[in-house]
């Protein structure tokens, strides 16, 4: 019974701290998201988008090929990384 235990508890929290981690990702997904359209909803760029984005345990953000279009000026911005989000 105690190896049960020893071994349930761990795993129950590994899962729910994948939950937790899953929320968090998908709302900070969706408030980048925002941002971008909100950029282009003013009418500051024609398009705001990015390739993919990363976000570790420990609160580091990075969006890889954050692409800005302006009428006249295309802008590519490699990686952008953000600590302690």
């Amino acid at each position: 019974m105690k190896k049960k235990l020893l071994i349930a508890v761990p795993v129950s929290l590994l899962a729910a701290a994948l939950v937790v981690y899953g929320v968090v990702y998908l709302r900070v997904k969706q408030l980048i998201d925002a941002q971008l359209q909100e950029l282009v909803t003013t009418g500051l760029y024609e398009s705001a988008v990015y390739d993919s984005m990363r976000l570790s345990p420990l609160g580091k953000l990075q969006l890889s090929n954050l692409r800005l279009q302006q009428p006249d000026l295309a802008l590519i911005i490699n990686s952008v990384t953000v600590s302690n989000v």
